[in-house]
């Protein structure tokens, strides 16, 4: 599968930020966030998000706008890149990990994405969804040994 760049959209990130709001308050009753982190202006932040329901590709939006105020983008796997292509168009790009050289170029176009001001990445090292009852997450290897590759 080819690599997919992120392709920002104003209108579908503003899209998807108030889908993402009204979602959140249609589901719950209340939305409790303890912010202990808050990124100055020159800052560049990598996440690191647990992977626990479908709509976890959309937490980021929520957090961006109301706390965080960065450059967003995401991680996704191609597979599901391919499957929901939208989330080019809100800041994810691709990332093939049953091939480390693709994997790479992946990297090495976040690392890209990185220099851009006051920016910040979101990667769900899980890899897929996993439930939060399980006790232990396991983190996908694949994915560490591609960011190990990509910093040499």
């Amino acid at each position: 599968m080819h690599f997919i760049p992120a392709n920002e959209s104003r209108f579908f990130t503003w899209f998807f930020e108030r889908y993402t709001e009204w979602s959140l308050k249609r589901r719950f009753k209340q939305i409790w966030v303890k912010q202990e982190y808050t990124p100055k202006s020159d800052s560049k932040t990598v996440y690191f998000m647990n992977h626990n329901m479908w709509w976890d590709g959309l937490i980021p939006l929520y957090l961006n706008r109301h706390f965080f105020h960065q450059n967003a983008r995401a991680l996704m796997e191609d597979k599901q890149m391919w499957q929901y292509s939208f989330f080019s168009k809100i800041g994810a790009f691709s990332i093939n990990l049953e091939d480390p050289r693709s994997a790479l170029r992946s990297l090495r176009y976040a690392v890209e994405s990185m220099k851009r001001d006051h920016s910040c990445l979101f990667i769900y090292p899980e890899g897929t969804i996993t439930p939060a009852f399980r006790k232990k997450a396991g983190i996908q290897t694949r994915i560490g040994m591609a960011i190990s590759a990509a910093w040499e």
